[in-house]
C-alpha cells in the first residue's frame, strides 16, 4: 500500500513538473529574447516586436504573476548585464510596453519592494508617474537598518522627489538625522539630472575607459600625471550594483568591468599588476579578449579558495549577468569534472532561465521557489503534492 502511494506521488509530481517546465520554457524563451535585443545594435525593431509577440503569446500581460516574473527578470538583467550605449532607453522601451498593467497589478509599495535594489529604473518609474515617491518609501531609505540606501546615495540621487517632504515636522517625525537632511538641502550638481539618468561615474576619465577611448586616455593620464595604478572616485550616479559593492575599484578593474581591451592592454603593458580579482570584473565586461590574456598570464587565484571553488563562485556571477557565452565558457574549461556544482538555486536567485533545471527534489524546489517569489510554480505544487511548511531546509 506504501508502495502504491508513493508511486501516485510520484506521478502527480511528474505532472506538476510539466506545468512548471512549460513556465520554465516560456521564461526562458523571454529572457533569450530581451538578452538579444539588449545585446545586437542590428534588426532592433525587429528583436522588439518579437518580445510583444511573446508577450500575447505566453499572455504575459493577462496575469499579474506572470508580469511579476517578467519585472524579477528585468531587474536582474538590468542590474547586473554588461550595458551597451542605449542599454536603458531599451529597457525604458520594455516598460512603457506594460506601464498600465504595473499600475493595474501593483501598489506603491509592491513596485518599490521589486525594484528596491536598482536606483536607475526606480528613476524612471517615478518620472513615467508608474510609481510615486511616498512617505513610506522615503521611511525606508533613511531608516537606518536600511543604511545600504545611504550608503548607496539615494538621498542624493532622489533629491528633487524626495525635497518636497522636508519640513520640520516630516524631517523629525521620520528621524532624519542633521547629515541626512544636510544632504538634501545642498545645491545640486551641474548637470545633476544628465547624469543621473545616465546612471554611470561622471568623471570625464571614467567616461574615456568606458568607450575605450585610448587615445585620449594616454593624453589624460600623462597631461594630468595620473597614477595608472589608482582608484576609481566616488560618484553618487553609479548605479552598477557590482561597482557599488566594491570599496575600492582600480583603473584597470574598471577597465575590464567595461571590456575596455585597449586601455586594459596599455595599462598592463605600462607595469600596472594583474590580481585576481580581475577574475570577477572580467565576468561582467564578457570580453573574450581579456579573458584570454588572463588565462595566459596564468592568474593566480586568491590565496583563501581552490580551484574548483572560485570557479564555481565566477560561475554563479557569469548566471547573476545573464552572460551564457561566459557561464558556457566557465563550465566547459573549468568545471567538467565538478561533482558540487548546483546551477538551480543561482538560476533561481537570478531569473536566469537557462540555468533552471527542474530536477531537484521536491523541497529543495519549494524552498527556492519561495525564496525567491516564484508564485505560479509554488501554486502548482502546494496544489497536489504535501508539503511540510514547517521543515528548516
Amino acid at each position: 500500500m506504501q508502495t502504491e502511494i508513493q508511486n501516485s506521488e510520484k506521478v502527480i509530481f511528474e505532472e506538476k513538473q510539466m506545468n512548471i517546465d512549460k513556465y520554465i520554457e516560456e521564461m526562458k524563451r523571454i529572457q533569450e529574447g530581451i538578452i538579444n535585443y539588449l545585446d545586437y545594435e542590428t534588426n532592433i525593431e525587429e528583436r522588439y516586436q518579437n518580445i510583444q509577440d511573446m508577450f500575447d503569446d505566453f499572455r504575459i500581460l493577462e496575469n499579474r504573476y506572470k508580469l511579476k516574473s517578467l519585472l524579477y527578470l528585468l531587474l536582474k538583467i538590468s542590474n547586473n548585464h554588461y550595458r551597451d550605449h542605449d542599454f536603458f532607453s531599451k529597457i525604458e522601451r520594455l516598460f512603457i510596453f506594460f506601464k498600465d498593467e504595473m499600475k493595474q497589478y501593483f501598489s506603491n509599495s509592491e513596485l518599490f519592494h521589486i525594484f528596491k535594489s536598482n536606483k536607475r529604473i526606480l528613476l524612471f518609474l517615478f518620472e513615467e508617474k508608474i510609481m510615486l515617491m511616498d512617505e513610506h518609501i522615503i521611511k525606508k531609505i533613511i531608516q537606518p537598518r536600511n543604511s545600504k540606501y545611504v550608503q548607496n546615495d539615494y538621498l542624493e540621487y532622489f533629491t528633487p522627489e524626495i525635497k518636497p517632504f522636508l519640513n520640520y515636522n516630516f524631517t523629525n517625525s521620520f528621524c532624519f538625522s542633521y547629515g541626512n537632511a544636510g544632504k538634501l538641502k545642498r545645491v545640486l550638481q551641474d548637470h545633476f539630472y544628465e547624469n543621473r539618468k545616465i546612471g554611470e561615474n561622471e568623471g570625464f576619465l571614467y567616461e574615456i575607459i568606458r568607450n575605450d577611448s585610448i587615445e585620449d586616455f594616454i593624453i589624460y593620464v600623462n597631461k594630468n600625471m595620473y597614477p595608472l595604478n589608482s582608484f576609481i572616485e566616488h560618484s553618487i550616479y553609479e548605479t552598477n550594483s557590482f561597482l557599488l559593492k566594491r570599496e575600492h575599484t582600480t583603473l584597470i578593474e574598471y577597465a575590464v568591468f567595461f571590456g575596455s581591451t585597449q586601455i586594459f592592454n596599455y595599462l598592463r603593458k605600462n607595469g600596472v599588476e594583474l590580481t585576481s580579482s580581475l577574475c570577477e570584473y572580467v565576468i561582467h565586461g564578457r570580453s573574450a579578449e581579456i579573458i584570454n590574456l588572463l588565462e595566459e598570464n596564468h592568474i593566480k587565484l586568491p590565496l583563501n579558495r581552490n580551484k574548483t571553488d572560485y570557479f564555481e563562485y565566477l560561475l554563479k556571477e557569469s548566471i547573476k549577468c545573464h552572460h551564457i557565452e561566459v557561464s558556457n565558457y566557465i563550465l566547459n574549461n573549468y568545471l567538467q569534472n565538478s561533482t558540487s556544482l548546483n546551477t538551480l538555486t543561482h538560476g533561481l536567485k537570478y531569473y536566469n532561465f537557462y540555468f533552471i533545471q527542474n530536477n531537484a527534489d521536491v523541497e529543495t524546489l519549494f524552498f527556492n521557489l519561495c525564496k525567491y517569489d516564484y508564485y505560479l510554480p509554488l501554486v502548482d505544487i502546494l496544489k497536489e503534492m504535501d508539503i511540510d511548511l514547517n521543515k528548516t531546509i
